[in-house]
């Protein structure tokens, strides 16, 4: 608005100049305090999921680096093929597979990201919206309560896999079998 009302003067030309510096002096600033505050928030929620957990977990949840993604209620079928209600929360760098009891969590799986890979899997019997995951040293299958759900998931762990520091363009293991990996 100030920059809108500042006639075009050759006076008026220095007062301009310094009012855009300042304003994107503030912005800076806005900026910075915007990412802080969602990194203060990100590690509040990621203390918040932690505290939820009783028992024993591969390792802590709480690091500096570590943003939480997406969550929510899954199907895990068993090597059995056994369904198993599970609760899955997604990191920037790890997935984390818990068994829910009210209002607490037990740790069941951690999945690193590295080395990850996920595919959706086709419809079949009682196996409906699943999406497969393969890394080191397990593998399983999710099944999610929606194809949009399963999408969602396949989609959000793929974005965090492509963000990894040193990461290739990951691909699904049906892209990689199509082009003979």
């Amino acid at each position: 608005n100030l920059l809108r009302e500042t006639p075009e003067t050759p006076e008026a030309a220095a007062e301009r100049t310094a009012l855009v510096q300042s304003l994107s002096v503030m912005k800076e600033v806005v900026d910075e305090l915007e990412a802080k505050n969602k990194d203060e928030e990100n590690r509040q929620k990621v203390e918040a999921i932690q505290a939820k957990f009783v028992g024993s977990m591969d390792q802590p949840l709480v690091d500096g680096r570590r943003r939480w993604v997406m969550e929510s209620s899954i199907m895990k079928i068993s090597r059995h093929g056994v369904p198993q209600q599970r609760y899955m929360f997604l990191f920037n760098d790890i997935i984390l597979v818990a068994k829910r009891s009210y209002n607490s969590f037990r740790h069941k799986n951690t999945v690193d990201l590295h080395g990850c890979m996920v595919e959706s899997v086709v419809d079949s019997g009682s196996i409906r919206h699943a999406f497969q995951l393969y890394s080191s040293p397990k593998s399983m299958t999710l099944c999610c309560s929606s194809a949009e759900e399963r999408d969602s998931w396949v989609e959000a762990i793929l974005a965090q896999i492509r963000r990894l520091p040193g990461a290739s363009d990951p691909m699904t293991t049906s892209q990689q079998a199509v082009l003979g990996g």
